[in-house]
């Protein structure tokens, strides 16, 4: 049964485990979409760190074509977690570990 269909936060502390296994782009955006994005709201500060920097070091969460909206949608679906410095550093590595555009 998907998370989608049941979240909660007994659920939150495995999200950097479920985007460590995505193994390819399409995973990543299906797995976010059906357990990260619905467990948002669930997510304590001291779990944001581990998200993040899992999301951002796993090239496959990274270079999603869909990335940037599952960023946005998450951080609108996690009010709680407005104005922690991890969003910062979370943003400054992903454009660092993004593909030259040249």
């Amino acid at each position: 049964m998907p998370v989608r269909s049941y979240p909660c936060a007994y659920f939150a502390g495995v999200v950097p485990e479920i985007l460590a296994e995505a193994g390819n782009c399409r995973d990543a955006e299906e797995l976010t979409g059906e357990t990260v994005i619905p467990l948002a709201p669930f997510i304590q500060p001291e779990q944001l760190e581990g998200i993040l920097t899992t999301g951002a070091e796993n090239r496959q969460c990274r270079e999603a074509a869909q990335a940037p909206e599952i960023a946005a949608i998450f951080w609108t679906r996690a009010p709680q977690l407005h104005g922690h410095a991890m969003w910062t550093k979370f943003v400054k590595r992903m454009r660092e570990l993004a593909p030259d555009s040249e």
